[in-house]
């Protein structure tokens, strides 16, 4: 089964690009723990490019009834000295059990800048309810999200309004545990808002992580993300994909 899924995410990353997100349960990894992720992209001669990328993850899990996950992010980029990327993602969640076992309370809040798709802040907050529809060691776990959150958008161009939304949350999850520490996992979600749900954010998601020595690991990723209504001049979709060290403690 695991050679499978190794065949399907290398022949996944040749036709789209997906980001890695993992789901997390209280209890998984009791205390404080965290990881330090790295990329870095460089060529020279006829292209002269460069992309540097780095993240700080942290989580809090009391073992019992509730984590905090957090995650701060800045990813930089230049083509022939001329800049290309420059966008900055912070996260913070908290995920809290019920009296139900196989749901979970979730709350929260974002912030992101991407001055390449004319975002100059977006700030958004909300609330909901995760459900483990599937499972178990062997095949992995599923989960299915909803949730309703509200977000404030101030564009870079003065020709684009600040919005205020309230938007639905709707994803699927899945993660699949491998050989030591290694693990795979796959995300799709999907964002309308209440108001005109013709207007949504969308992503597909894929992330590989294989141990490679003590506490380093190295994660692959490639992600599919679609805005219907993005800043004037930014196009609708973005595709990604990249290779990571991260470093674990």
């Amino acid at each position: 089964m695991t050679k499978i899924l190794l065949s399907f995410i290398f022949l996944t990353v040749s036709l789209q690009a997906i980001v890695a997100i993992k789901p997390r349960e209280v209890g998984d990894k009791p205390g404080l723990t965290g990881s330090i992720t790295a990329a870095f992209d460089t060529k020279r001669g006829n292209t002269e490019t460069d992309n540097y990328k780095t993240a700080l993850k942290m989580t809090y899990d009391n073992n019992t009834t509730h984590l905090f996950w957090g995650m701060l992010s800045y990813e930089y980029g230049e083509a022939n000295a001329i800049k290309n990327t420059n966008k900055i993602f912070a996260h913070l969640r908290y995920i809290g059990k019920t009296s139900y076992k196989l749901m979970d309370k979730e709350a929260y809040i974002q912030l992101s800048n991407d001055e390449f798709k004319g975002i100059e802040n977006r700030l958004l907050g909300g609330v909901g309810l995760r459900w483990k529809i599937f499972g178990n060691d062997y095949y992995g776990r599923t989960y299915l999200g909803t949730s309703a959150y509200a977000e404030h958008i101030i564009y870079g161009d003065t020709l684009d309004p600040v919005e205020t939304n309230v938007r639905g949350n709707f994803y699927l999850a899945y993660r699949l545990r491998l050989h030591e520490d290694s693990e795979l996992n796959i995300l799709a979600y999907y964002q309308p808002r209440i108001d005109m749900p013709s207007d949504f954010y969308s992503s597909t998601a894929i992330g590989l992580q294989l141990h490679i020595y003590l506490q380093l690991f190295l994660k692959f990723r490639i992600s599919h993300e679609y805005d219907s209504r993005p800043a004037i001049g930014i196009q609708k979709e973005d595709i990604t994909s990249s290779t990571e060290f991260v470093l674990k403690f």
